[in-house]
């Protein structure tokens, strides 16, 4: 099967340099539609959007954050991205430092 195909060789490649070992299982379940990648949908849910430019390149850049974090729809548990939230708003807070 072609699909397969494509999925081993995208596998071979993540193991080859990453070491994930179940790279392959994913790339053929993702060929076959039993997972699905969040990255996948991005644009499709931007299409849907009614926004300004402006506002969908933020929306565009935190999904693609966030897509990066879970790869899947099933690796975003609630806990999962509660903490992934709270990480990301640690980082992206000012810190301010005040002298007295």
């Amino acid at each position: 099967m072609a699909l397969e195909d494509v999925a081993m060789d995208v596998a071979y490649v993540d193991v080859k340099y990453t070491s994930k070992g179940d790279s392959l299982f994913d790339a053929i379940k993702v060929a076959h539609g039993d997972k699905e990648l969040l990255s996948e949908n991005v644009e499709t849910y931007l299409l849907s959007k009614d926004c300004t430019h402006k506002t969908i390149e933020m929306i565009r850049r935190d999904l693609l954050k966030f897509s990066t974090r879970f790869i899947f729809a099933e690796d975003a548990t609630e806990l999962e991205v509660r903490a992934w939230a709270n990480q990301s708003m640690r980082c992206a807070a000012p810190t301010f430092h005040i002298d007295f």
